[in-house]
């Protein structure tokens, strides 16, 4: 199955007996979009226009579901730039992230979806600090070209807790039931850094009113 995207003409989705494939450039060239999905045929595709969902229905493995926003948001601009660092979404914060809801429940785990673009294949390094300049996450690998996602559970060691709290007396972060640390309430930054060229975008943890 074949689907054109519902906002961007170039933009292309290949459901194949495979897994899941896009273009961005209309079919000149294509990626591998199944990094989520089993090894399985994929016969269905639906966009959800509001939510700007993608919906993949698989042969006997579920549906799954991707938020195609950003992917959107690619044009020839974005296709010309080296790399390009995504908008993130506001995150409300919980009291209850690691903590069951339920006894028979999982634990409420929250994610961060980090979306980047790469026109080559790069030595990439994304890293979040807090305003004090602290810093709260890193992961550094080696990427292909093409669009990208690093989810983040908002999880913090202890060190960066002890780090935090020391440079604001305010600040009190507690150890949920899963043994794990979260990120308190406040702006952060994300940097994204590929063969030495930087791009930022804003992470912002609100109080829940």
């Amino acid at each position: 199955v074949i689907l054109e995207d519902s906002e961007n003409e170039n933009i292309l989705y290949l459901g194949t007996d495979n897994g899941l494939f896009i273009s961005t450039d209309k079919g000149l060239t294509w990626q591998d979009f199944s990094a989520d999905i089993p090894n399985v045929a994929v016969h269905d595709l639906v966009i959800q226009s509001r939510e700007k969902d993608l919906i993949v229905a698989t042969h006997g493995r579920s549906l799954y579901k991707v938020n195609i926003a950003n992917i959107q948001q690619i044009n020839e601009t974005i296709n010309g730039k080296e790399m390009t660092l995504f908008q993130v979404e506001d995150v409300y914060f919980s009291e209850n992230w690691g903590n069951k809801s339920y006894t028979w429940g999982d634990d409420a785990v929250p994610s961060v979806a980090i979306w980047y673009y790469l026109k080559d294949n790069s030595n990439v390094s994304i890293t979040i600090k807090n305003k004090e300049g602290i810093v709260v996450f890193n992961r550094q690998a080696k990427a292909e070209k093409g669009l990208l996602k690093l989810d983040y559970d908002l999880s913090i060691d202890e060190k960066t807790k002890t780090a935090i709290e020391k440079k604001d007396s305010k600040i009190k972060i507690s150890q949920a039931e899963n043994k794990k640390q979260y990120l308190p309430v406040g702006n952060y930054t994300i940097e994204l850094d590929a063969n030495g060229k930087k791009e930022t975008q804003t992470l912002i943890l609100k109080e829940r009113k």
